[in-house]
């Protein structure tokens, strides 16, 4: 049986290497300008949705804005995003930007791993250790009723 420290070390390296490796190809002057991007990210855009969020979340170019940045992914994550979904997760797990919500930040977690996010599988591994038998049951449920 893994420890909890070493379950959590290992989440937080995997947090901070993927901000690291994540970093890559997001600078504001790549691709679209950022008017053009939102008015894609408004128009129902995953992908200029996932953008904002993580400009916003980095920022990049902008104030760093983390209640934005968790508006943005949860847009896109609504949509099937599974890198969105999983920095949702990581947001309401450690409460950046918009309150901590263990039991929704789960529900993303499992939602990205359904969707082929390995950072969600890996995550998604701290949740029944945290949440009650309960909870974890009724995240799995809510899960798999979102499956599209």
């Amino acid at each position: 049986m893994i420890s909890v420290v070493f379950r959590r070390f290992a989440l937080l390296v995997m947090i901070l290497s993927s901000l690291a490796l994540g970093a890559a190809g997001t600078a504001l002057g790549q691709g679209p300008g950022f008017g053009e991007l939102q008015d894609m990210a408004l128009r129902g855009n995953v992908a200029a949705q996932y953008r904002l969020g993580k400009i916003f979340y980095e920022g990049d170019g902008v104030d760093r804005d983390l209640p934005e940045a968790a508006d943005w992914f949860r847009q896109a994550a609504d949509q099937g995003d599974p890198d969105a979904a999983w920095y949702l997760g990581k947001m309401l797990w450690f409460g950046e930007g918009i309150p901590v919500d263990l039991k929704e930040a789960c529900l993303w977690w499992v939602v990205a791993a359904e969707e082929g996010s390995l950072r969600g599988a890996s995550a998604r591994e701290e949740c029944p250790g945290e949440l009650t038998a309960e909870e974890w049951a009724a995240v799995q449920a809510e899960a798999a009723g979102r499956k599209k």
